[in-house]
């Protein structure tokens, strides 16, 4: 009764992770940019826009979804960059990858330009913020693909305790 259930719940959330996710179906191993914050509007602050601006890197968007329309003008960001290894539309893994970068996004991909520690601190210090201090990467948005496996154990193990027990049940007659 309660392998169905688990097995009912899984299938839901296989067919929504299907339907919403925006990964690939393959097996994946790419690198994204996650929003710290936005650069500081200010003349202080033109070196660091201009610098986001002539990205050393392009990133592609994962979907279309992602990407900005070409009108539209979003300003530069500071972010972490991490690679995420995902399968079947969900994600199993993340990690650092290329530490801090200034980034803006284009219609045909994401700019980024790494962010040294000295850079870094001058940036921080022209803020009065310490990014790298208030910013902490959530590993956990990027593992949610195992509770699916977990799933699959669960009814596994509930499955075989509900066959063990109809068969004790079929020897007690």
């Amino acid at each position: 009764m309660y392998s169905r259930i688990v097995l009912a719940g899984l299938a839901l959330a296989i067919a929504a992770i299907f339907y919403f996710s925006d990964r690939p179906f393959g097996l994946t191993s790419t690198p994204r940019v996650a929003e710290v914050a936005p650069i500081p509007d200010g003349a202080e602050f033109a070196d660091v826009r201009r610098y986001a601006q002539y990205g050393a890197a392009q990133l592609p968007y994962m979907s279309d979804a992602e990407r900005p329309a070409a009108t539209e003008s979003r300003p530069p960001k500071i972010g972490w960059t991490y690679r995420e290894a995902s399968a079947l539309r969900m994600p199993f893994w993340a990690s650092g990858e290329f530490g801090y970068v200034a980034y803006v996004e284009r219609p045909w991909g994401i700019l980024i330009t790494p962010i040294g520690e000295e850079q870094m601190a001058l940036l921080e210090q022209r803020a009065g913020r310490a990014y790298s201090r208030e910013y902490s990467f959530p590993w956990y948005l990027h593992v949610w693909g195992w509770l699916i496996l977990a799933g699959l154990i669960v009814w596994t193990l509930l499955r075989r305790r509900e066959a063990n027990l109809a068969e004790e049940a079929r020897w007690a007659e």
